[in-house]
């Protein structure tokens, strides 16, 4: 009987015997850590599952779908826009139930998940006239009440934080990527998220 034990890493003789054969140590080195891995988050709104999954007046949406993953378990929390996204990067809508824009809230987000593991971030934000944007909204479509990190007081007055939340003219790079009303199906079409959509994500690899 022949066996082979592969491993990356030193190999280390024992001069001990047994029944003729030497045995051998094999000691394996430590892996190294994966490189973190570039994931793009694109948020669309705002269609029922079911006119737009199964709608001939989506393909792009469903071709995107039948390729990748449809996640058929994923829910809103409630209405309107904002305490949506909010719970989208902390896990909480923090109490907010509007779309108010004067408001403020403050917790741990995935920003700072992912600063603690040494992963870098960008949010693009369809119609933000530049960083660290404070206002309402824009006359390109922008609205704070799409924008959660906005809100979220340690990172809107932190100038390292706030400037990568940027326009989305400066993608891509491991972005959060948020449409603007004139791009989200808010206002538009089933059809209408199409462009912006296949301009954000033209290359990614089938999982």
């Amino acid at each position: 009987m022949f066996a082979a034990v592969v491993a990356a890493g030193p190999v280390r003789s024992d001069p001990a015997r047994s029944a003729g054969l030497r045995t051998r140590t094999v000691v394996a080195a430590a892996p190294s850590p994966a490189p973190a891995p570039h994931v793009m988050v694109i948020v669309e709104e705002n269609r029922e599952f079911g006119s737009v999954i199964g709608n001939p007046g989506a393909p792009y949406v469903n071709e995107l779908a039948s390729i990748y993953l449809l996640a058929t378990q994923s829910f809103a929390t409630t209405h309107p826009s904002l305490p949506n996204y909010l719970e989208l990067i902390a896990g909480t809508t923090f109490g907010i139930q509007s779309d108010c824009t004067d408001c403020s809230v403050e917790g741990t987000t995935l920003v700072d998940e992912l600063a603690a593991t040494g992963i870098s971030w960008r949010a693009y934000m369809e119609g933000m006239p530049a960083p660290c944007f404070a206002g309402a909204a824009s006359a390109a479509g922008y609205a704070k009440k799409h924008d959660p990190f906005a809100y979220v007081r340690h990172i809107a007055g932190s100038p390292p934080l706030c400037g990568d939340i940027v326009p989305a003219s400066q993608r891509p790079a491991r972005p959060i990527s948020c449409g603007s009303r004139r791009t989200s199906a808010t206002t538009g079409t089933t059809a209408r998220p199409r462009p912006w959509t296949a301009g954000s994500a033209p290359t990614c690899p089938p999982c």
